[in-house]
């Protein structure tokens, strides 16, 4: 049986849905592989069906769809207003600290392997890229998400040390941000943006979460570091983990700030391949979705408030001081804090009387 022909702009569903697929992969031979593999069916019949001449079943355009995420939706209805979103907790809830970053990797490895690639990113938070830098900030983190957003079990039990972080997570955590790093990237952040990080450091100190509290402080001194090298790569607009490697990258880091569209963390990769977006739900968890116009719409969203936003990138070496001198406030007065606490833990008692 041989489908109906349709001009360009009224494509069928199957037209469509191969387009949508092959979209994913880097090179056609790949997507057709993947075909093959999905739904159990020779080379052969899947050229045939690629060139019409063969008409998917309704179950083989389930098994599609659902294999690489397709909303047929987004497909027939050209102005929809309904989005799919992965969200992979929901099926697969978080219980070991490298699944999630597993996922991570997966998604950044995939884009830096396809062309003309770019990062928006719009935070509220410290983009968790940035955490993987030092490795005591990647042992903090991963241990306020294990303990309060995944509530693992063997991590609740667990008083905070940085040798808590096993070594092959750590090894992750570096590719993630060594893929990271290769990818050119927008960021729009507001002066708020360490505050949730703080907040939480802040919370673990007053439960006594700390094995030695002195860890506390030395959390601040990277967070300090952290600072100041997110400084150098705004002012140079390049990335880099070191300020050796910021001298040596080609790969573009621009920096603005926004303080009236208060937003959630949310990511736009660009590519040849299309556009996939990411919102943080429960963060470090986030919803992901490769719908087109959607896509489309959060690109618009992103240009507008890089319009109305103030590049504290390169050029803007008054603005740029004055924002990193603000944050490097905010740690300074809680480590003065934790320091306090420290003084009067370790004050003889004796000396009171």
């Amino acid at each position: 049986m041989t489908p109906p022909t349709n001009s360009d702009d009224h494509k069928n569903l199957q037209e469509l849905l191969i387009e949508r697929i092959v979209s994913q992969f880097n090179k056609r031979s790949e997507a057709i592989s993947a075909i093959e593999e999905t739904l159990g069916i020779n080379r052969d019949s899947v050229y045939r069906r690629l060139r019409g001449a063969t008409l998917f079943t309704p179950t083989e355009i389930q098994q599609l769809a659902l294999k690489f995420k397709i909303s047929l939706d987004a497909l027939i209805y050209e102005d929809h207003n309904m989005v799919l979103f992965q969200y992979r907790p929901m099926t697969k809830p978080i219980k070991h600290l490298e699944q999630y970053l597993k996922t991570v990797y997966k998604d950044m490895e995939r884009m830096f392997h396809t062309p003309d690639h770019k990062l928006f990113y719009a935070c509220s938070d410290i983009p968790i890229f940035f955490f993987f830098i030092i490795p005591e900030l990647t042992s903090i983190k991963l241990y306020i998400w294990g303990r309060m957003i995944w509530e693992l079990d063997y991590l609740k039990t667990y008083k905070f040390d940085f040798d808590l972080i096993p070594p092959t997570t750590h090894v992750l955590a570096r590719e993630i941000n060594r893929v990271y790093m290769g990818i050119p990237s927008i960021d729009i952040w507001n002066i708020n943006v360490f505050d949730n990080t703080l907040n939480q450091l802040d919370y673990l100190v007053g439960i006594g979460a700390f094995k030695n509290l002195s860890d506390a402080i030395i959390v601040c001194d990277k967070l300090l570091e952290l600072a100041t090298l997110m400084q150098y790569m705004a002012e140079k607009g390049r990335k880099g983990g070191s300020k050796n490697a910021i001298e040596a990258s080609n790969v573009g880091f621009e920096l603005y700030q926004n303080e009236i569209a208060h937003t959630n963390n949310t990511v736009l990769a660009v590519s040849r391949n299309g556009r996939v977006v990411f919102s943080s739900f429960d963060d470090p968890n986030f919803l992901r979705s490769t719908d087109p116009q959607f896509g489309i719409n959060t690109e618009r969203w992103f240009n507008k408030l890089i319009a109305r936003s103030s590049s504290i990138s390169v050029n803007t070496e008054r603005r740029r001081q004055w924002f990193f001198n603000v944050l490097e406030g905010k740690i300074n007065a809680l480590r003065s804090r934790i320091q306090l606490l420290i003084q009067e833990r370790d004050f003889p008692r004796s000396f009171i009387h």
